[in-house]
């Protein structure tokens, strides 16, 4: 259970970390 609401993602430049989780779900940057 997340206490903040799920947003837009803003305007900033992903990690290398959050990129390769993004690739994790099959999803690219």
């Amino acid at each position: 259970i997340t206490d903040k609401p799920q947003k837009p993602l803003p305007d900033w430049t992903p990690t290398p970390e959050t990129v390769e989780r993004l690739q994790k779900l099959g999803i690219e940057a």
